[in-house]
Parts: structure tokens; C-alpha cells; sequence
């Protein structure tokens, strides 16, 4: 070691490693996100200081600790994803404790590791760039101490007073009187360039998709239907496929397809009807697998008539939605499947609502809707079976379906898949991304978003409920209804069928 150091050619051992002891405790309490490594360490990786410490960011995101050079594991509570590039746990700067720029000592240096982005870290120490000088607990040195600062004895390194005042000294500016050239250090990354948001899903559109009745592509099954382009997946076209192993299930085949911005089933079967819903590659039965999709049912339970009510039972979905005032009851069986239907207690209760359709806001007419409907989400499926119930009727019944809507959005979320099942409550206001300093305009927005969320919704309920309305004979509920001129027959398998005749 260079004898001109000021720290005198005869400094004990112990005075030395505890000044440095003391160093490096301040600095790792001063020191947001780095950890350190002295130059003598054998190599990179070895030292149990070349760690960049765990951390959380924006509320809910975690960042684990890393080593040096590792890149960093960033995770996010459930539904949320980190956006953003690989992080790493970096070279980032150097630091000595000297009283100068010509009294460095190398055995007093060390590196300064922090998050950057993966592969931005230094691996040699630039030569125009000056080390950020340190200054040791006092600056001066004082006779009669053998060189040493006043009070810097080895029985005072102990004192918690030399630690705090090394902590003081790491966040003084460097003793340097020159300008560090930084540009040619790493860029670090800091807590508030993290953020957790919402995951990707594939949006179903039903409005843009084209509907093949024809069986031409899908003849091997008993009955189909196929939803063309219901959207895109890592640049693929993508079917809809529906398909059942029953025969006839409509009452009114023609009104099997969709609607403004939804998808249309017309049952009428006295029996469970299986409906498979499959993602396929598009004009293909080549099965892709979708990350996550939302599958949103319609009017489970009708407010204007029991009759057209459904029951819906499916398995493997991870969440389901409900409204808070929700009219489905939820019952989850012993297999391990989900039925959704009306309450049983509620049979007998008055159905009819407080005034005629007609006459309804469209707020009400949203609100009956969104109540009354269920959104499920599936994660990495390629398929999902749904096994539908319902009345039979003349007409039979419309069983409606579409994508997201927006009960995932102001409902009720409940985990039904590996993870114990809980319940989160979702409000608009918490999906809407705003600098956190600016509340009142967020809330604002999210108020001006739920009205727009609210006209359209009522919008789309009103023309479903006017289009039942309209094909419905009109019947007075407190009379017997007048017997029916038809016969409903319970759905047969195509095989069985086939065999018959």
C-alpha cells in the first residue's frame, strides 16, 4: 500500500477494517437500491454485498433481490402484468474514501451496483471518469493521533456516532472540485420508471365477425356455428368455433347468430343442451390456445319474465364477475363446476319489474341488464364447455353472449380456479391510469367514462328486451297462460338420432 496515504504507514488492522465497517453501514442505509463490493473482493458474484436489495414499487409490485448480473424478477399481483424491458442488477458507479483526488487509496475504493436496463451495466471502469471521492468521518488530520482524524481511535469505531457521521458523509457531494463526466456511467432505474398494469386479453368482436351457418367447413358436426375473425392472437386470425353433440336444439333457427355486437344461440330444447366453444385457427379446426379471454352471458335472469331465465353450468374459468346487486345465484358443485341461475328462493317472489320497459331510463334498463349478466374469464384454454338450460317457449329462447363487457369492470371478481377462491371488489375509478397527483380529474374521467359505459350498456339491453318484447305474445301474468301450440321435445344426441331412423 502507498505509504504517503494519509492514513500513516503504521494504522492498525482493526482501525482499518472498522472504518471501512463503518463505511459501508452508512453507505447501505444512504444508499436507496445499491449495495456495495470493495475492489479486494476475489470476483464478481462472490461478495454477499453485490446484491441490489428487494423492493416494492407503485403499491402493488415487487422486485426481488438480484445479484450482481442477474437480471431482476419483477412480479405483479394477480390480473396485472410489468410492462417494460428486462432490468438488471448493475456495475453502476465507484466510490473511495480518500481526502482527495491525489490520496486515492484502491484498497479503499468500492463499486456501486443498481437496477439499469439488462446489459447497460459497466464492466470496466471508464478512464475519463473521476471515482466519487468520499471523505472520511473528519477531515482533517490531527497530530498526536499518528495521522489519524480526531476521535477516529479504534475504540470509538464502535460508537454509533462515527457510523452516522460516515452515513452524513455519503450523502455529501464528492470532495472533487472537478466536474464527473456521468454521461459515460450506466442510467439507473428507479422505483417510479416501474409500474404493474392491467394484462392483455383477446377481445371477442362479435359487431365485425362473420357468420358461417353453412356446415361447409364444420360438416362432421350435428350442429355448428362459426364465428369468423372473432379476433386476432399473436398475429393470427382467429374462429370461434361452436359446436354441440345434440340435433334441432332451435326453435327459431334463424335467429341463430348474432346481434349488434353480440353472439346468438336460439334453444329450445327441454334438456341440458353441452355447448362447445372452441378458438380456432381461422377457416380451420387447428386449436389455439388463447392467454386470457373474457366470455360475458347475457341475462341469466330475466327481470320481466322467469321464463326466459337460463341456468349455466361450466368449469375451469379462473374468475368470474358478478354485480353487486346481482340477481344470479352462484352455486358451486360438488365436481367442482359453477352453476349460475336464478335464486331458488326468489321463484315465487314478484318478478315483474316497477314499470313497464317502455317506460324505463336507460340507466334502468342498464342496470337490469348488467345485474342479471356474468363474465367469465379463461386463462391458456383452447376450448370451454358451457352446459345451458332453459324453457321452451314458441319461439324458443335467445341465449345471448359477447366478450368483455362491462360488468368485469364495475363487478364483483371472484377466483374459482387453482388459487383459493376470494373476493375483490373492482371500481371504475381504479382502472383508470392518472398521475397520482391529479384525483379530481381522475375521478372525473372515470365518472364521464361510467355515464358513456352506462348509455351504451342501456343501449344494448333496451334493443335485446324490445326485440324479445316484440316476437313475445303479450300475456297477462296473473291469468293461467293459454296452452301452447307447440310440443317441446327434449334434444337428442345425432347418433342416437341416426340410429332410430
Amino acid at each position: 500500500r502507498d505509504t504517503a496515504a494519509p492514513w500513516g504507514a503504521a494504522m492498525p488492522d482493526m482501525l482499518a477494517h472498522g472504518l471501512l465497517a463503518a463505511l459501508a453501514f452508512g453507505l447501505s442505509t444512504s444508499l436507496q437500491g445499491c449495495a456495495v463490493k470493495f475492489l479486494n473482493s476475489k470476483s464478481k458474484g462472490d461478495s454477499p454485498s453485490e446484491v441490489c436489495p428487494a423492493f416494492k414499487f407503485a403499491g402493488n409490485g415487487y422486485v426481488s433481490e438480484a445479484r450482481a448480473g442477474d437480471i431482476v424478477n419483477i412480479t405483479c399481483p394477480t390480473d396485472f402484468t410489468y410492462h417494460g424491458p428486462a432490468i438488471e442488477c448493475s456495475w453502476v458507479d465507484k466510490y473511495c474514501v480518500a481526502y482527495g483526488e491525489n490520496k486515492i487509496d484502491p484498497d479503499y475504493c468500492y463499486n456501486q451496483y443498481n437496477l439499469t436496463l439488462a446489459g447497460q451495466g459497466l464492466t470496466d471502469w471508464p478512464d475519463d471518469v473521476d471515482p466519487k471521492i468520499m471523505p472520511p468521518p473528519t477531515a482533517a488530520p490531527a497530530a498526536g493521533n499518528g495521522g489519524m482524524p480526531p476521535g477516529m481511535g479504534g475504540a470509538n469505531m464502535a460508537n454509533p456516532a462515527a457510523a452516522a457521521a460516515m452515513a452524513q458523509a455519503t450523502n455529501a457531494s464528492s470532495v472533487s472540485k472537478r466536474r464527473r463526466l456521468t454521461t459515460a456511467l450506466p442510467q439507473i432505474v428507479t422505483p417510479d420508471h416501474l409500474s404493474c398494469k392491467d394484462e392483455s386479453w383477446a377481445d371477442l368482436d362479435f359487431e365485425m365477425t362473420v357468420v358461417d351457418h353453412s356446415q361447409q367447413i364444420d360438416n362432421k358436426y350435428p350442429w355448428s356455428i362459426r364465428y369468423r375473425g372473432i379476433t386476432t392472437f399473436k398475429g393470427q386470425k382467429v374462429d370461434l368455433l361452436v359446436t354441440t353433440s345434440k340435433d334441432n336444439i332451435s326453435g327459431k333457427p334463424e335467429r341463430t347468430g348474432k346481434g349488434s355486437a353480440m353472439g346468438r344461440i336460439n334453444i329450445n330444447c327441454t334438456n341440458t343442451v353441452p355447448l362447445k366453444f372452441q378458438f380456432v385457427k381461422t377457416l380451420t379446426d387447428e386449436p389455439l390456445v388463447m392467454s386470457k379471454v373474457f366470455f360475458t352471458v347475457f341475462d341469466i335472469v330475466d327481470a320481466s319474465d322467469p321464463k326466459n331465465d337460463k341456468s349455466v353450468t361450466l368449469a375451469g374459468m379462473q374468475e368470474y364477475f358478478v354485480t353487486q346487486s346481482t340477481r344470479v345465484a352462484v352455486e358451486q358443485l360438488d365436481n367442482g363446476e359453477y352453476t349460475f341461475g336464478r335464486d331458488p328462493l326468489a321463484q315465487n317472489a314478484a318478478v315483474t319489474p316497477q314499470k313497464p320497459f317502455s317506460e324505463m331510463s336507460v340507466k334502468e334498463m342498464w342496470s337490469y341488464s348488467v345485474n342479471s349478466s356474468v363474465v367469465f374469464m379463461f386463462r391458456n384454454s383452447s376450448e370451454f364447455m358451457l352446459y345451458v338450460k332453459v324453457t321452451p317457449g314458441p319461439d324458443g329462447r335467445d341465449f345471448e353472449f359477447t366478450g368483455w363487457s362491462e360488468v368485469a369492470q364495475i363487478g364483483r371478481k371472484v377466483f374459482s380456479g387453482p388459487q383459493k377462491a376470494k373476493a375483490a371488489k373492482f371500481s371504475l375509478p381504479e382502472k383508470i391510469i392518472q398521475p397520482r397527483n391529479n384525483t379530481t380529474a381522475r375521478l372525473l374521467l372515470a365518472g364521464i367514462c361510467l355515464t358513456l359505459v352506462a348509455v351504451l350498456g342501456g343501449a344494448a339491453a333496451a334493443l335485446r328486451i324490445w326485440s324479445r318484447s316484440s316476437r313475445a305474445p303479450v300475456t297477462d301474468h296473473e291469468n293461467k297462460e293459454p296452452a301452447p301450440l307447440y310440443t317441446a321435445y327434449p334434444c337428442k344426441d345425432a347418433s342416437a338420432s341416426s340410429g332410430t331412423e
